[in-house]
């Protein structure tokens, strides 16, 4: 079954289960379980985890470095109107 819950959404039960006291492999198993074993990796629950018991609560996710998310939308309409 394909994933049809938005990554960030995951993030809601992480929060739950850490809250609960559950370690990092249950709810990264009951979500691959539930959408396919490509759903979400054990890495991504831990940094999760990391950050909550930093007592960071927000479910917002930091800025990340890299490429930005910005891009001009006039430019591609240019380019997909040439």
């Amino acid at each position: 079954m394909e994933c049809q819950v938005e990554k960030k959404e995951h993030d809601t039960c992480f929060f739950f289960t850490f809250n609960q006291g559950s370690n990092t492999t249950k709810p990264t198993q009951g979500i691959c379980s539930a959408y396919g074993e490509s759903a979400i990796a054990e890495r991504t629950t831990r940094g999760w985890y990391a950050k909550f018991k930093n007592e960071n609560l927000s479910l917002k996710d930091a800025p990340h470095s890299g490429c930005p998310v910005e891009f001009d939308e006039e430019r591609l309409d240019q380019l997909c109107v040439t």
